[in-house]
């Protein structure tokens, strides 16, 4: 109640009204009751000086309803009588209920109560004297007929107050029903997911520091805390779906934003008592290790949070149910390596190294991190290194090329670090290679020397004879418009300074 509740009351129409005073019943709140009956009254009032003779008839049968006798209002009628035959043989009939003429209520009602639910609840009323299972079966009844009419929880009601106090006899098959439910352990029948949860999810990273490039997994270890096997799956009570969210930082700030790597453990399997469910999940393959590629000197630092069961919402963020689970990405780092004549020869040294994996660690540090030595102090060394470099890359087969021009970066004017890697890319029949070299280039196509340098690598392949590299060239355009649409916003989205 209140005087917002009050506002809306008013414009409710009658059986709205009704109902709002039998809710108001319902809760024991007399006060509430009579404040929307008053409410009704005034409404029937205004409606019978304005005319409306319909409202003497709405008038007349909430008084019956409500335990009165209207006598004026039912002489009312007795001389103009409502058109539908139907209500008038009910409000007659429930005139003779609160005059206790049963046998005349019974000869009015008893015709209608197969189609009007309020005839068959006055018929009720006639039987309060017989036992009360069987008032319970007219209730039902009642109830059934128009579930959620004003009938059906006025019998509802009273169904309450005759069951109050009594515990119903079980049937066999309820006992049978009652038994199998309490073979269930307490932990499933009746869940506290905050003080004993179903189950724990926990995280282990063996290692804490990284070098670059080195794989970065954590151990994941699902175990079943109950005494019952767990379903984890698309259709079980736990998804499957494990969201990472990764927060890197530097020493000198926090790289935000980062989108959540998922990893579908999404096999169907299932947890027996105490059971425990162990699986890697690969950090670095996401947009943390994209970002950790790109940044071979700087020590990265990071941690995060995981969670298991979560279901996205029709706005996109992430709700966690009952059975959704929480763990901590212990903190580790990725140690960068820094630009020292020291490291640069190590690294070029192990371009000859046997193992494939190291060869392409080191060409992917060096590519990066030598077209940045600068100072004639520094030209002998980059002048060297970027012969070794070269030739070293000549001698790669179509899927080691692809991956090292993955690397190759221009400076800020455009220029490329590694001019006769970029024109063996250039002149490469293989489709990995372009592929690979285009996703590394052509990052905008913008009025700019990158996007003029980008525009011209995006022609090259267009024009090339194969195919394959036509068909990739020209779906990469639409990624780089596409980025370079999102650039735009980005920056039309940011405030504008004020003027000095």
């Amino acid at each position: 109640p209140g005087p917002a509740a009050d506002a809306i009351a008013q414009v409710l129409p009658l059986d709205l009204q009704l109902l709002r005073a039998l809710a108001y019943r319902g809760l024991g709140d007399a006060a509430g009751q009579q404040a929307s009956l008053a409410r009704v009254q005034e409404d029937l009032a205004r409606r019978r000086a304005a005319g409306d003779t319909q409202a003497i008839v709405d008038a007349v049968w909430l008084d019956l309803l409500l335990g009165e006798l209207p006598a004026d209002g039912l002489a009312t009628l007795a001389t103009n009588p409502p058109a539908d035959a139907a209500v008038w043989d009910r409000i007659r009939g429930w005139a003779a209920l609160r005059q206790d003429q049963t046998e005349q209520a019974r000869q009015l009602l008893s015709p209608r109560a197969a189609t009007d639910v309020f005839a068959a609840y006055g018929l009720m009323q006639l039987d309060t004297l017989a036992a009360a299972t069987l008032n319970i079966q007219r209730l039902n009844e009642i109830m059934a007929q128009a579930p959620g009419s004003t009938a059906a929880i006025l019998a509802s009601q009273d169904m309450r107050k005759i069951v109050a106090g009594t515990t119903p006899r079980r049937s066999p098959a309820g006992d049978a029903m009652v038994a199998s439910i309490n073979r269930v352990p307490v932990a499933i029948r009746h869940p506290n997911f905050r003080t004993t949860p179903w189950l724990r999810v926990d995280l282990n990273q063996p290692v804490t520091s990284y070098r670059y490039l080195q794989p970065i997994t954590a151990s994941v270890t699902v175990t079943n805390a109950t005494d019952s096997p767990l379903a984890i799956g698309p259709d079980g009570p736990v998804k499957p779906s494990l969201m990472v969210y990764l927060q890197p930082q530097t020493m000198a700030r926090r790289m935000d934003g980062l989108p959540p790597l998922v990893s579908d453990s999404a096999r169907r399997l299932v947890l027996m008592p105490r059971e425990r469910f162990t699986f890697e999940v690969p950090l670095d393959r996401s947009d943390l290790g994209w970002l950790l590629t790109l940044r071979p000197t700087e020590t990265v630092m990071f941690s995060g949070t995981a969670i298991l069961g979560g279901q996205a919402s029709a706005e996109g963020r992430i709700e966690l149910g009952p059975l959704s689970l929480t763990g901590r990405v212990p903190q580790a780092q990725r140690i960068g390596t820094q630009i020292t004549r020291e490291n640069i020869q190590a690294q070029l040294a192990s371009l000859d190294d046997p193992s494939p994996s190291v060869v392409m660690q080191s060409l992917a540090w060096l590519l990066q991190v030598v077209p940045r030595l600068t100072g004639p102090e520094a030209q002998e060394t980059l002048e060297a290194a970027t012969e070794t470099i070269t030739q070293r890359y000549l001698k790669l087969d179509p899927m080691q090329q692809a991956w090292a021009v993955r690397f190759l970066t221009l400076d800020p004017a455009g220029t490329p670090g590694f001019p006769r890697i970029h024109e063996q890319a250039l002149r490469s029949d293989e489709p990995i290679v372009w592929m690979s070299y285009l996703a590394s280039q052509v990052i905008t196509l913008g009025p700019t020397p990158e996007g003029q340098a980008s525009t011209a690598t995006l022609n090259a392949a267009l024009r090339h004879p194969n195919a394959k590299i036509v068909a990739f060239a020209k779906a990469w355009t639409g990624v780089a418009e596409a980025i370079d649409e999102l650039r735009q916003a980005a920056q039309a989205a940011q405030p504008t300074p004020p003027s000095p």
